[in-house]
């Protein structure tokens, strides 16, 4: 409705087997790789609405592209206008790492800082009524902000 038109195709993805080696988005990410298929840029969102007692958004530092990371916190500071943080994961603990041993750029907001993740994970109460979806609510505002800035934007992030 509003007419806008990007210069770069947007894909959204979905992958299986992240908690059995990132299987899904290796197998994908490597394709990629292989065929050459020219990729600006990933944002890789998991984790995005049971905030950390801090209630701000978190960049993942490793295994992700600084310059990226640097970019969606400027999104985040001009189009969002929520507090964020860093922190790490001390290993490949998402589908972006997959996207980043490839050779992409990659990016990964998170809920919490690290050491402060959702202790229901991966238990039987790990359900609906844990989300907060305002929460959630401010990186779907960064997911729109980066596709609109990444699909115009005439560079590769690097």
């Amino acid at each position: 409705q509003s007419g806008t038109r990007t210069d770069r195709t947007i894909e959204f993805m979905t992958y299986a087997g992240e908690e059995l080696g990132l299987l899904g988005s290796q197998e994908i990410a490597l394709d990629y790789k292989n065929r050459r298929v020219p990729v600006a840029a990933v944002l890789q969102f998991d984790m995005t609405m049971v905030p950390g007692p801090s209630t701000v958004l978190h960049f993942i530092t490793d295994n992700t592209n600084a310059a990226l990371t640097d970019l969606l916190r400027r999104l985040t500071d001009t189009y969002v206008g929520a507090r964020w943080s860093n922190t790490a994961c001390g290993y490949a603990c998402s589908d972006h790492a997959s996207w980043s041993r490839a050779g992409f750029a990659a990016g990964f907001p998170f809920e919490s800082h690290f050491n402060e993740l959702n202790n229901r994970i991966h238990t039987e109460r790990d359900l609906p009524d844990a989300i907060v979806p305002d929460f959630g609510g401010a990186f779907a505002k960064l997911g729109v902000a980066y596709a609109l800035e990444v699909a115009t934007e005439l560079r590769r992030v690097r």
